[in-house]
């Protein structure tokens, strides 16, 4: 870990490109950050409510990752094969909302403020801290407010629209499974029967991935509505029948 010398607003003193120091040399700081170091990307879940559904999951599913206690809620380590794009107040495939500080973004987080180290209140060796789950990727659709939803909310119907979503945005049929299962369990105010959960689930509500692609254009672009050029160039050399005029 690399520190770096904070303000009293928890923003940088110093510049994070100098590469932070060692604990040694920093540690009688009243405010301290720490840079986020490869392999990890840090969500942050502030909102009170987010980070007890967040923390109810990680100890429900026994989820090795690392978190840490905040003065608003906890901030929770995964590692990540690819750094992510850093964002703010970003809704999750579960339905609640995070920031993430991500490696390779000269990113950093608190572990210091006001002369109080904060909590660890989960550890793990670093061999044993597990990937990032595919249900805490970020998904952006406003519609969807699976947050304290409850028997006559229309449960039922938004999350057999919600497959549709996910199978547009490249998860597989068991990722949206495991998904919205979570969302049952943890994030409505009061769960499904399993019945019903189930038939939500079945075979029929998922589409053929040949239609999937054949049909969707979400697929050709990413969260933040940027355009996929490779792939669209990838589903035009697949599907159509390209040819060339004067090398054109």
């Amino acid at each position: 870990m690399r520190y770096i010398i904070l303000n009293k607003d928890k923003t940088p003193a110093e510049k994070l490109a100098d590469g932070g120091h060692a604990l040694h040399e920093v540690e009688g700081f009243d405010n301290l950050g720490v840079l986020i170091p490869p392999p990890y990307i840090v969500l942050d879940f502030d909102t009170t409510s987010d980070a007890e559904i967040m923390l109810n999951i990680v100890k429900g599913l026994k989820i090795k990752c690392l978190v840490m206690k905040t003065t608003r809620g906890y901030h929770f380590w995964f590692k990540s094969k690819e750094p992510w794009k850093n964002f703010k107040k970003t809704r999750l495939a579960i339905g609640i909302y995070a920031d993430c500080r991500s490696y390779g973004k000269l990113s950093y987080t608190v572990v210091k403020k006001d002369g109080e180290w904060r909590e660890w209140i989960q550890t793990f060796p670093a061999d044993e801290i597990e990937e990032v789950p595919y249900w805490l990727r970020p998904l952006s659709f406003s519609k969807y407010n699976f947050k304290g939803m409850k028997s006559g909310d229309g449960r039922n119907q938004d999350l057999f629209e919600y497959i549709l979503v996910m199978q547009n945005k490249g998860y597989t049929k068991e990722q949206i499974t495991k998904t919205i299962t979570i969302i049952n369990n943890y994030v409505f105010a009061e769960p499904l029967p399993e019945s019903e959960l189930n038939t939500i689930l079945r075979d029929e509500a998922f589409k053929p991935q040949e239609e999937i692609a054949a049909t969707s254009s979400s697929v050709y672009f990413d969260e933040n509505g940027k355009f996929k050029h490779n792939l669209f160039a990838e589903a035009l050399v697949k599907n159509m029948n390209i040819i060339t005029v004067n090398e054109t």
